[in-house]
């Protein structure tokens, strides 16, 4: 459960998770046993350094590092699972999932650390495992674009960045249609892009949709549907419609009352609708 609801924030790239001490004691045991089966495992001679168990080993340490914010040990931990991965499946891991998935992991590490470049690097080796594995036209491809047009926008290459969120949306349109929740990332990739340059009320269009997209799917009560809710009042407030905007951030702030998860993020959201509610 504690690495699931890891790589649910490192994969939707959260700025913020929240460590508790409760969580943060369960941490520390998971890691000693971790470690202890790491030992064992490099202990036993029937596995040895380069076995999937032992990459496995790997990536829950790096996972644990990462939500204690040691993102040195997890960059370390991350990187040796796509090594061994690589070593597993030799010439088969040119095309194999797993070898997507620990490049994609690097990836993700490097982004967090804020070294885009290096990020973008992993994130083309994944994307072209992706390919052999998948062709051009697949979710995961889809996914892929949004993930490069991120760490382009992170960049300041926000109009390169938009050719990817572009593409990422043709592709989610095709496979699974126009109001799936699979398109909603890219709807709201595309208005940051938008508002960033001044466009307002392009902006506005695409996250109305996502709101639609994600209530439609998930019910009003929902951490990302308040969160949409405030990116719309902050473009009606950019528009001057300070009317409008005051509804929207009301809105967002009746969710958050109701909302238990991401503690964090919800303190952090409050703040910034409570600040934008007193202007």
């Amino acid at each position: 459960d504690l690495l699931f609801k890891l790589l649910e924030a490192m994969h939707n790239d959260l700025e913020s998770t929240e460590i508790t001490e409760e969580l943060r004691d369960s941490c520390i045991k998971a890691l000693t046993c971790f470690i202890w089966a790491l030992q064992i495992q490099l202990d036993d001679p029937s596995i040895g350094e380069y076995h999937s168990e032992v990459a496995h080993t790997h990536f829950g340490i790096g996972c644990i590092h990462y939500i204690l914010g040691d993102y040195a040990k997890t960059r370390y931990h991350f990187k040796k699972t796509l090594e061994i991965r690589q070593a597993v499946f030799g010439q088969n891991g040119k095309s194999h999932p797993y070898i997507a998935i620990a490049q994609n992991n690097v990836r993700v590490i490097y982004f967090k650390m804020g070294k885009f470049r290096k990020a973008r690097k992993y994130y083309w080796r994944a994307y072209d495992t992706l390919i052999s594995c998948y062709g051009k036209k697949s979710l995961c491809i889809a996914h892929s674009y949004n993930s490069i047009g991120s760490t382009l926008v992170k960049e300041n290459k926000s109009q390169i960045a938009m050719i990817f969120f572009r593409r990422a949306c043709s592709i989610i349109n095709e496979i699974s249609g126009s109001i799936h929740l699979d398109i909603t990332a890219t709807f709201i990739n595309i208005a940051g892009v938008l508002s960033e340059n001044g466009q307002h009320e392009q902006a506005l269009k695409y996250y109305e949709d996502a709101l639609k997209i994600r209530i439609d799917a998930t019910g009003s009560n929902h951490f990302e549907v308040s969160n949409l809710y405030k990116k719309i009042g902050m473009e009606y407030s950019h528009l001057g419609k300070e009317k409008e905007a005051m509804t929207k951030f009301s809105h967002a702030l009746d969710i958050l009352t109701t909302c238990d998860a991401y503690p964090a993020l919800i303190q952090e959201n409050k703040k910034i609708i409570l600040n934008s509610l007193l202007c």
